[in-house]
């Protein structure tokens, strides 16, 4: 009986350390995991940032791409034999900053213009045409953060001739135009 106790004795301490060893394996494999569950986790959140990189990216792409498509419509009114195109200048007529494109064939009116300032909240540019003695606001538009202005609008149905365009800075939501004439350009004979 006391040899047969030994026996089991032995037998469990044996059992423990191959217990002991096992627990010992599988928290080098819960350790291992551990890692591979924070790899994961990492490899997540760095897809995530991908994803919103790609879609920052995306948008940058197609607003180019918008802007370019715009441009070139700039480019064909400008080289077309049915526009005509006058400089937009400074009041005091020292330096042109742009262009006025009118074209007879769409009824357009291009407004292209550089080195123009962003305004502050609450202001903001305003293209008028004057033609019989009368100005006719072609709307609202400000410049970019470089400087540029491509603004593009129908002309309305009966103003057929006029003989300038003025540029004026004007409070958003004003009803009348209140701003001094900033800009100029006349087209003659239209």
């Amino acid at each position: 009986a006391g040899i047969a106790a030994v026996f089991i004795a032995v037998a469990a301490l044996a059992g423990m350390f191959a217990m002991r060893s096992q627990v010992r394996d599988l928290q080098g494999e819960n350790l291992a995991l551990r890692d591979r569950v924070d790899d994961i986790d990492s490899a997540e959140v760095q897809i995530f940032a991908i994803g919103q990189r790609l879609e920052e990216a995306e948008e940058i792409v197609a607003e180019q791409r918008s802007e370019m498509a715009l441009d070139s419509e700039l480019l064909g009114a400008m080289l077309s034999t049915n526009s005509q195109v006058a400089n937009v200048v400074t009041m005091q007529g020292k330096s042109s900053i742009g262009s006025l494109v009118w074209e007879a064939d769409q009824s357009r009116i291009w407004f292209y213009a550089q080195r123009l300032r962003p305004l502050p909240q609450g202001q903001t540019y305003e293209l008028w045409l004057h033609g019989n003695g009368n100005y006719v606001s072609l709307g609202t538009f400000n410049a970019d953060d470089s400087g540029k202005a491509t603004y593009r609008r129908f002309v309305a149905e009966g103003l057929d001739r006029y003989d300038g365009a003025v540029v004026t800075i004007e409070t958003v939501g004003a009803e009348q135009r209140e701003g001094d004439s900033i800009f100029y350009a006349y087209l003659i004979d239209r």
